[in-house]
């Protein structure tokens, strides 16, 4: 854990860098799981919020390249079609 942030790492490591797949928690409970390259978010990985959404994307150097929102109840966010709160 570290001590300054209060965040926590849990998988390999290569040089002092997370690296491959690991899981890292933020002090305020989200959590990514997924892969990571040179201590970022690179590739294939999930953010889960305390709330029990998620979001599944694809990272590329620590950016969110591509993704996709869904709530506790696996109900897709789609901003399209989004017609669950209209009058």
């Amino acid at each position: 854990m570290s001590l300054w942030s209060g965040s926590n790492y849990v998988g390999p490591e290569e040089l002092n860098w997370y690296q491959g797949k690991g899981r890292f928690t933020y002090p305020n409970g989200v959590v990514y799981e997924g892969e990571f390259n040179k201590g970022e978010f690179h590739g294939d990985g999930v953010l889960i919020y305390p709330n029990g959404g998620r979001y599944v994307a694809k990272w590329e150097r620590g950016k969110m390249i591509e993704g996709k929102y869904f709530f506790y109840d696996n109900l897709e966010y789609k901003k399209d079609d989004w017609d669950y709160c209209t009058l």
